[in-house]
């Protein structure tokens, strides 16, 4: 007589244990798919508006500022193909998540104002004041770089080409 844990008992759970594991794992995967089909959020986005909310003048320069950042990114792109190396890629992508940082700070600033209430409740200028600041640094430094980078890049690929053609011709 087989006893309760012995080999016998298990033999048979083991065997059905690929189909549990399976449908286990569809199951899961059916409630991943429709948890990430539902919108975020509980209430209902309205689509219907006709106008946006007044925007401050901040804002409107720091939106400016980012699309002629993007644009000159995009143009660097498209002048030097051949200097936009690996490198010089992430670099760009890095430039455009400082953009939308400082996108993002900008509309805070300009919901919460250029003063704030401190610990102790005096005056004080906003945090993200700083941080604005230091992005807008940080973007100027790294677009001068990026197009530093791939002027060179390009130029360096273009001699490498016109000697390699010179050192056929001649063999």
């Amino acid at each position: 007589m087989a006893r309760a844990g012995s080999s016998a008992d298990v033999r048979p759970v083991l065997r059905r244990l690929p189909q549990r594991l399976e449908r286990l794992l569809e199951k899961v995967q059916i409630r991943v798919r429709k948890r990430m089909s539902r919108p975020i959020g509980t209430a209902e986005m309205k689509h219907d508006s006709k106008k946006a909310g007044p925007v401050s003048a901040p804002v409107i320069t720091a939106r400016r500022f980012a699309a002629q950042t993007e644009a000159a990114i995009a143009d660097l792109e498209e002048r030097v193909p051949t200097g936009m190396g690996f490198l010089e890629q992430a670099l760009a992508e890095r430039l455009r998540a400082a953009l939308a940082r400082l996108l993002e700070c900008a509309e805070q600033l300009a919901m919460d104002g250029l003063i704030v209430q401190g610990s102790t409740g005096q005056r004080r200028p906003h945090q993200l004041l700083k941080v604005e600041q230091e992005l807008r640094r940080e973007i100027g430094d790294g677009l001068e770089k990026l197009v530093f980078r791939a002027e060179s890049g390009a130029s360096i690929a273009q001699a490498n080409a016109l000697t390699r053609k010179r050192g056929g011709e001649r063999s």
